[in-house]
């Protein structure tokens, strides 16, 4: 198993694969690091963000490369196209306004080999749907429709660091820290939390699914 810390500044190049403060990586093997194009898997966030008057967001945000995606050469570091998707639903405090977000972007994440290690970031600035949510205003009559944007998540954490040779990272749902405000019309006092999981593999089949060593139960 190998960990990694968190950074504590926010930078350009914002991490997809590092949502927490520890790296959990199961698997080594030795592989040709040159056929980077054969990276896949996906990150996967739950956020959800409250206020003590009922206001309420929560949304799955997933980051995914799909199986055998090209990927391109930028120096020494290999770019992969990835899928977002951001779905969930919300309130306003009252209930007079709750929103449906259906979100869908896309973007860059590098993969590489600097020194002994691997590592894998976001290369783009976050992206947006502008009509990923459907906002509903129950106030006026009748009830009025309009759409709002939805918002990839930046992240602050750094990104994913593993020693070369690694095939298979992953690491089962965990909370991470949130920096940041996120949450449609989100008030001032509202509180927000991610439970964040991902899995990566490299080889020339589909992943594995992420398994899950349960805790042992702990009797009196």
């Amino acid at each position: 198993m190998l960990r990694t810390g968190l950074m504590g500044s926010r930078t350009t190049l914002l991490a997809v694969l590092c949502l927490g403060p520890a790296l959990l990586v199961d698997h080594a093997q030795a592989i040709d690091l040159t056929r980077a194009s054969r990276w896949a898997g996906s990150a996967t966030c739950t956020i959800t963000v409250t206020d003590p008057l009922g206001y309420r967001d929560q949304q799955i945000q997933t980051w995914t490369i799909p199986f055998a995606a090209v990927a391109t050469q930028q120096g020494a570091m290999f770019v992969y196209p990835y899928q977002w998707s951001d779905n969930g639903t919300g309130r306003t405090a009252a209930g007079s306004v709750t929103w449906i977000t259906n979100g869908h972007s896309s973007g860059g994440i590098t993969f590489g080999t600097p020194g002994s290690t691997v590592v894998m970031q976001l290369v783009s600035s976050a992206t947006r749907d502008p009509a990923g949510l459907i906002v509903t205003d129950s106030t006026t009559f009748p009830p009025r429709a309009t759409y709002g944007t939805a918002y990839e998540w930046q992240f602050t954490p750094p990104a994913i660091t593993a020693l070369a040779g690694t095939t298979d990272i992953q690491a089962p749902a965990h909370a991470v820290p949130i920096s940041g405000s996120i949450g449609w019309q989100r008030p001032g006092d509202a509180t927000s939390s991610a439970m964040c999981s991902w899995h990566f593999y490299y080889g020339s089949s589909l992943p594995p699914p992420l398994v899950v060593t349960p805790h042992p139960k702990v009797h009196p």
